[in-house]
């Protein structure tokens, strides 16, 4: 079995890397991050409309490209290694990627070309004041009223929430079912913040719904079971997500390596030293256990119909958040001193993996969830 990428799709991963390293240098991002809006409008609109990523996994009858998840995954993998700090993989894996699999043909035409242009950034506001990303003890709610719906309550942890344009909005109406709404950002009783929260470079929000009223058209419609198609979207986003934090351990790996190189006691390189070596070399193997198993989610993902994602989405993005974090923090201890001061960039992808692993459920969620899929399934 030949398991590699073709030649559109290295083109595609070095042409992103290529970008990112000439547009999205450290000093970059470190002035977007010291500002109240974070995302750089100039790089988020050659983004969006130069290079076409947020269209990538959009179909074309919705205004994208209709390429695959794995080719979206690879641009994501890319984004890691560079800490981009804007809205790629909210406003396609998980806004999208939700309105996809919730709504019908004609909500997703109406919707996602404003999406695939980046005229909208889009998210999805599911998370509560417990940050659980399951519809469990879901708070917000939803009443009909007329010919309209009115939502009621606060979500917390929403990705790029005070620069979003769109919602999903998930809530529960007093008979518990599962309502799944596309709501603008200005509408009238909606007021989006911005949180402190330990990664700066993927700013998170919380939305308050202050009865807060939609027409029928804004409610998703197009699943039969809105659970399912959720839960589907969320396993899809999680080996997105792994695929950025593929490239996060990566990034930390080589610039560990190239120091270990450079840095010199007792008159040799300390790479020269065992118990470097050992780090460094366990590093590597992480780092392509890790891509193996992305790489491998982001097809499955990629094949649409007959794959339940579940336990795969389980599996990676667990893998993924262990690597993510255990590949960052020996970084830091490779680098010894200058890994925890504030001028070099180590702490900031200490922080992005770490707060990624959080997202969309952390290693032990995601194990337990595995461990009840596999005893439903035997």
């Amino acid at each position: 079995m030949h398991f590699d990428l073709n030649e559109e799709q290295r083109d595609t991963r070095l042409s992103a890397r290529r970008f990112l390293r000439e547009q999205v240098p450290s000093e970059k991002v470190r002035q977007w991050i010291a500002t109240p809006e974070v995302l750089d409008k100039n790089i988020w609109r050659r983004i969006a409309e130069e290079l076409g990523w947020l269209g990538i996994p959009i179909p074309e009858a919705y205004g994208g490209f209709g390429f695959s998840w794995l080719e979206f995954g690879l641009i994501l993998e890319e984004c890691g290694r560079a800490l981009l700090p804007a809205p790629v993989w909210t406003t396609a894996a998980l806004g999208a990627g939700s309105i996809l699999e919730l709504g019908t043909p004609e909500q997703c035409e109406a919707l996602l070309p404003d999406v695939a242009l980046g005229e909208t950034i889009a998210t999805l506001a599911l998370t509560e004041a417990g940050g659980k990303w399951n519809t469990q003890n879901l708070k917000t709610t939803f009443r009909k009223d007329g010919d309209d719906f009115v939502l009621s309550g606060t979500k917390t942890y929403v990705p790029w929430a005070h620069a979003a344009g769109l919602f999903v909005v998930i809530a529960r109406d007093a008979n518990g079912e599962l309502g799944a709404f596309a709501v603008p950002a200005d509408t009238e009783g909606l007021t989006a913040t911005r949180i402190a929260t330990m990664d700066m470079t993927r700013p998170q929000g919380e939305v308050v719904l202050d009865n807060v009223r939609v027409p029928a058209s804004a409610r998703l419609t197009g699943a039969d079971d809105a659970e399912a198609a959720l839960a589907q979207a969320l396993h899809r986003a999680s080996i997105l997500l792994s695929n950025e934090l593929l490239g996060i351990a990566e990034a930390a790996m080589d610039y560990s390596v190239e120091y270990a190189k450079e840095r010199v006691q007792f008159g040799k390189p300390i790479g020269s030293f065992q118990a470097i070596k050992h780090k460094c070399a366990n590093m590597l193997m992480m780092v392509e256990a890790c891509r193996s198993a992305t790489w491998y989610a982001a097809w499955e993902a990629a094949q649409g119909e007959g794959f339940d994602l579940a336990e795969t989405a389980h599996i990676t993005k667990g893998y993924a958040s262990d690597i993510a974090y255990r590949i960052t923090a020996d970084s830091i201890q490779i680098l010894g001193g200058i890994g925890i001061t504030w001028e070099h960039d180590a702490h900031f992808y200490f922080k992005r993996a770490r707060a990624s692993a959080m997202l969309l459920g952390n290693t032990s969620q995601h194990r337990e969830a595995l461990y009840q899929e596999i005893i439903a399934n035997s």
